[in-house]
């Protein structure tokens, strides 16, 4: 990963802890998934190549969401409240000075409660607000707790095409900030299917079924990340990670809606990155010789998906 790169993975962290900590919510029936996935052992390194240790990555993931209420109204269209679980633990086994920066921990637990709304035959609105703990589940405090919204008006060009534009609200930097949001999703409906959507995170797959038992999907990007809050010498400060990975997921279907998956590829990056919780930090530039990430990782993982 060249020095270019890591920049701008610095750079989006900031911007992207406010869609991590939104759940999907294009979603209109109940659906559950349990994960488990596996970052092989890398070296942490700057961009001269100069290393800091190594650490592998291991993460557990719930995703509940649930709907309240669906309604249809004279156009046939649904009006949906939902609420969902999104839960993430992470364990970080690091050495030498990667072992000083990275946490051991990490525990991300959020609970949102979301609406949609169609405004007209093409518009429809998405409003969510949630509140969840971003910690070391050895640190859990008030300071712990961050609250995220977001308010998105979603346009309807086509079929398998939409775009939408809002704003989300946050207070990982302490005071409470609003920042604009972007949605774009976009499904092809031949044999072989794409898939773009970067309504919590950065997702673009392609996928094929095989029958009514089996599927494959090659996830080509796919941007991940968490984050912890924490206190050094009496100052609340956040780390954030982000991961860009790509690798293929083929799952087996029991039922038609039940379904095991496993997933083999690569993880290209995993950047990290402390802030203090103040706006002011949030895009703050890193020295050079302080902008550090582990170097490409074997992605591994499997998992449940009922729903989906």
């Amino acid at each position: 990963m060249n020095f270019a790169t890591k920049i701008l993975m610095k750079n989006i962290i900031c911007v992207l802890i406010l869609l991590f900590s939104m759940n999907g919510f294009i979603v209109k029936a109940q659906n559950i998934e349990i994960s488990s996935t596996y970052l092989s052992r890398t070296w942490f390194a700057d961009h001269q190549e100069n290393r800091y240790g190594k650490g592998d990555f291991c993460q557990y993931k719930l995703e509940y969401i649930q709907p309240i209420s669906v309604k249809t109204n004279k156009k046939g269209q649904n009006i949906v409240w939902m609420t969902s679980l999104n839960g993430k633990y992470a364990r970080l086994q690091n050495s030498e000075e990667a072992a000083i920066i990275n946490p051991d921990e990490i525990l991300n637990f959020g609970v949102n409660v979301t609406h949609i709304r169609p405004l007209s035959f093409r518009w429809s609105m998405v409003a969510t607000l949630g509140i969840g703990i971003y910690s070391s589940p050895h640190e859990i405090c008030w300071n712990s707790l961050l609250a995220n919204g977001g308010l998105i008006f979603i346009f309807k060009i086509t079929k398998n095409f939409s775009l939408g534009a809002g704003t989300g609200l946050t207070n990982s930097y302490g005071l409470p900030m609003i920042a604009p949001m972007a949605y774009i999703q976009w499904q092809t409906s031949r044999k072989i299917k794409f898939d773009l959507n970067i309504s919590s995170g950065l997702k673009f797959n392609a996928y094929a079924q095989f029958g009514k038992r089996f599927k494959l999907t090659w996830k080509m990007i796919e941007l991940d990340g968490m984050s912890s809050v924490f206190k050094e010498n009496g100052k609340s400060k956040l780390y954030s990670t982000m991961t860009v990975s790509s690798y293929l997921s083929p799952s087996v279907y029991f039922t038609s809606k039940f379904n095991l998956f496993i997933d083999a590829g690569v993880t290209m990056a995993r950047g990290s990155k402390i802030t203090e919780r103040e706006i002011k930090y949030m895009f703050e530039k890193q020295k050079d010789e302080d902008v550090r990430s582990f170097r490409p990782a074997l992605h591994f993982g499997v998992g449940l998906r009922y729903g989906f």
